[in-house]
């Protein structure tokens, strides 16, 4: 989606053509920026590799820097594989003609296999020590714990090699083409209905909605407030049967900074307050010139996100209430916590936004 969304769908080719850069260049810049995007996500990998150097025996330092290289290597063929999977939907014609169905379906599809994942690796948290290592990671598991000099050299062939493959297949496929297929990515024009209000805040309520409208964009905002409670969540509840209506009253302070220090993960620099000003775009310069009052147009634009992020937060705190029975002042104090930090993250961003 990154890959997507930096090369074709921010349309900023035309502004470069003028620059002395070249298609290489430019190629590797935004690929630096789907790097540094990915990054809150791919370094749990990296975390993970570290893991595994600090459990093997010896030179823990040098195994820190094969982890080091080995998550490097990682992201660059993750990189590799995003870009040829992205090229190739891209030049068919099917995807071209339902840019956001597909796009809704392969998100949609990520978070099915997101939770399937937990579902059927949940008993590797409690007995790690007995799972095998997966065949496709046994190179980069080989490279950090290094059980011997042979074995590290072939398993950097190996992936080097990989790595080498389809970056030769990217080039000669892809690169070669790529000024011609960003410049062929046309918009689409939609006929709007037209719509008639007598009220001016109902016309702006009906605009930004409609600024929202767009499925993959929701979804988007959704898996990245759901992704880090799911993370932090499935593993420690998934089978555990907790039950916590029997807990006294003397710990509604735990149900209260629980609520709070939830938010905080859920609602980030991508969430739909620190964006919907910046959705706008330029038509925040025409609503200026217009005989309007900003603070009245800012003030039901955060109306609007604001709702949506408390009933997003609503939903989370009712769903972990029933895996692990709330009591209901449990519930009370909960809501509380989550839909008042809910609240001031929505401004917070808001503001910077």
């Amino acid at each position: 989606m990154f890959i997507y969304n930096i090369f074709f769908d921010s349309r900023d080719l035309n502004a470069y053509l003028p620059l002395p850069f070249k298609m290489s260049e430019l190629f590797l810049a935004k690929m630096l920026t789907v790097f540094w995007s990915t990054l809150p996500v791919t370094l749990l990998l990296y975390v993970m590799m570290l893991l595994t150097a600090w459990q093997a025996q010896g030179f823990f330092w040098l195994r820190v820097l094969a982890a080091s290289l080995a998550y490097l290597l990682l992201v660059i063929l993750l990189c590799l594989l995003g870009n040829l999977l992205v090229f190739s939907l891209t030049r068919s014609k099917f995807f071209q003609h339902h840019k956001k169905i597909i796009t809704f379906v392969l998100l949609g599809f990520s978070m099915v296999i997101i939770v399937f994942s937990y579902a059927l690796f949940k008993d590797v948290f409690k007995v790690a020590e007995h799972v095998k290592v997966i065949a496709i990671a046994l190179p980069f598991y080989k490279l950090i714990v290094m059980p011997s000099w042979q074995a590290v050299i072939f398993s950097l062939l190996e992936i080097l090699g990989v790595i080498g493959i389809l970056g030769w297949g990217l080039r000669k496929l892809f690169l070669r083409d790529l000024n011609a297929q960003l410049m062929s990515d046309k918009v689409t024009k939609v006929v709007k209905k037209h719509h008639e209000f007598n009220n001016l805040d109902r016309v702006l309520q009906h605009y930004n909605i409609r600024l929202l409208s767009d499925p993959t964009l929701l979804l988007q905002v959704i898996l990245g407030s759901l992704m880090i409670p799911l993370m932090f969540m499935l593993p420690g509840l998934w089978g555990q049967n907790l039950a916590l209506q029997n807990i006294t009253g003397r710990y509604y302070g735990i149900f209260l900074l629980v609520g709070v220090c939830l938010t905080p993960l859920m609602y980030g620099i991508t969430s739909l307050g620190a964006i919907i000003i910046s959705l706008d775009r330029e038509n925040l310069y025409f609503i200026e010139s217009l005989p309007l009052s900003l603070k009245r147009y800012l003030k039901n634009k955060f109306k609007i996100v604001c709702w949506l992020q408390m009933s997003l937060s609503f939903v989370v705190a009712v769903s972990l209430g029933i895996i692990t029975h709330f009591p209901w002042w449990g519930w009370v104090y909960f809501l509380i916590g989550i839909l008042s930090a809910t609240y001031v993250c929505t401004i917070y961003f808001f503001v910077r936004d």
